[in-house]
């Protein structure tokens, strides 16, 4: 979310859209202090919860709808062609990742909106990987999607690009999804071995 606002606040300052720029930028600044007491907080660590994640996502999607919608009319049509996947490119991971769990849920039978360990920063931590470090790296993927979206848009169209990266992405959670399986086996042998003994 951090990088999605951050990109909010610099097309909204792009198009001299100044409200949009800075309740992107305040909101930045709270995520910030969030990261802060969230990653570094000790025993006065706070979480965000459900409602405040999708209050915020709510808030990143209804701006970036209009951010495009004022695009549309204000700008020319060859900044609207960088301007269109660099948005798109925010929403990427978030998407992605909901997609495959709402899929995986509704294959086990299960209710889409039962919550489970099947989520991006789930299987990083599955792997071992301290919350610090899972949250650098989804801010850090993020953040080269954007970059990438960014560069690519010159060469590809819009369509291969996120198709590629959604490939990609789909790579990288097969293998992240057999090191969780890999994990679960683990565990179920331990379990049987320590009832055997």
């Amino acid at each position: 979310m951090l990088i999605g606002f951050l990109i909010l606040a610099a097309i909204s300052y792009y198009i001299g859209h100044e409200f949009y720029t800075m309740v992107s930028l305040i909101i930045v600044g709270s995520l910030f202090g969030f990261l802060r007491y969230n990653l570094f907080g000790g025993e006065r660590k706070i979480f965000m919860g459900d409602a405040g994640s999708l209050f915020l996502s709510f808030l990143m999607i209804g701006i970036a709808i209009d951010l495009i919608n004022i695009s549309a009319t204000h700008l020319i049509g060859s900044e609207i062609i960088w301007l269109l996947p660099l948005i798109m490119a925010i929403f990427v991971i978030p998407v992605v990742d909901s997609l495959r769990v709402y899929f995986v849920r509704i294959k086990k039978g299960n209710s889409p909106f039962k919550a489970d360990r099947s989520h991006i920063h789930h299987l990083f931590l599955e792997m071992g990987f301290r919350q610090r470090k899972v949250t650098f790296i989804i801010t850090m993927l993020s953040l080269c999607i954007v970059i990438l979206t960014f560069l690519l848009h010159f060469i590809f169209s819009i369509d291969s690009i996120i198709l590629g990266i959604v490939i990609v992405l789909s790579i990288m959670y097969y293998i992240l999804n057999i090191n969780k399986q890999v994990n679960e086996w683990q565990e179920k042998i331990k379990k049987m071995e320590s009832q055997g003994m």
